[in-house]
């Protein structure tokens, strides 16, 4: 190491050390485990109809998106904590709320479709920044990826598109006209799964936007690397013997995948599934 300055020396070694940390933060996340049984942790019934749930299980913060209000209300333990939407020029109001998204730090991320902004909030419902999307021109359904990349569906153009989710950037589109009427998007660090709005169809992509195959139902994808869809009214782990048996008709319900938990949404009834992953 002679031949370097000490302050050359000490930055290499920074960066050795970040590249490392990096490496094992995303380790649990991008390897397959496979959960051996699912248990429903917990049900809220509510006074409204539910478009879109999801849960952040660091703070414990239920994000339910109004199906007939462009309203976000947030749960917690249970009880309301804080509601943002509603029409006007504030930070907490929207032109036309379409979809919500969690990122990887447990933000909420919340798309206004008119304005083509993806607008952050803590799990407090503090506003944190915007990401505009000048490339779009009706971004109607969206995820956020575990690099916090984020997949927006352009219902004009009827293609997906892969942005940075810190400046908005886009990287890359695919699937355009194989996909339409989208009704939920997930993705972990290997495939993307665009479901249709009837629940009838979803489109499978490699992270890189190559078209992988069609599963003629509703099929999610989480951050472990495995498939769940839900069929004969159960929800299922595809290809294990992993099945959780609810009675619920199947274009009655919406898989949403969130950190160490599966969420499904009936009308106004939303359950929490956990996945029990056993000795690792």
């Amino acid at each position: 190491m002679r031949n370097f300055s000490g302050a050359v020396y000490l930055f290499l070694l920074a960066s050795f050390l970040l590249t490392v940390l990096a490496a094992c933060s995303g380790i649990e996340s991008g390897r397959k485990i496979v959960p051996v049984s699912l248990q429903v942790s917990d049900r809220l019934v509510l006074p409204f109809s539910v478009e879109k749930a999801l849960l952040d299980m660091r703070s414990g913060t239920l994000y339910l998106l109004e199906k007939s209000r462009p309203n976000i209300q947030l749960y917690r333990n249970g009880q309301l904590v804080n509601t943002l939407g509603g029409f006007g020029s504030d930070r907490s109001n929207f032109q036309k709320l379409s979809d919500i998204a969690l990122d990887s730090d447990g933000n909420l991320l919340a798309l206004d479709e008119f304005t083509r902004l993806v607008r952050k909030y803590n799990p407090e419902g503090k506003w944190i920044t915007d990401i505009e999307l000048p490339g779009f021109s009706q971004p109607s359904r969206f995820c956020a990826t575990a690099e916090s990349d984020l997949i927006v569906y352009d219902a004009a153009t009827k293609e997906l598109k892969r942005i940075s989710g810190f400046d908005g950037r886009m990287m890359f589109s695919f699937g355009r006209f194989q996909v339409e009427s989208v009704s939920h998007i997930s993705a972990n660090r290997e495939e993307i799964a665009v479901t249709s709005e009837t629940g009838g169809r979803t489109v499978l992509f490699s992270s890189m936007g190559m078209h992988l195959e069609d599963y003629p139902g509703q099929m999610a994808v989480d951050q472990f690397m495995n498939r769940y869809i839900f069929k004969d009214g159960a929800l299922r782990l595809q290809g294990q013997d992993v099945i959780l048996p609810l009675g619920w008709q199947d274009a009655e319900v919406k898989i949403l995948p969130s950190q160490r938990a599966l969420i499904l949404v009936k009308d106004n009834t939303v359950l929490t599934i956990t996945p029990i992953y056993g000795n690792r």
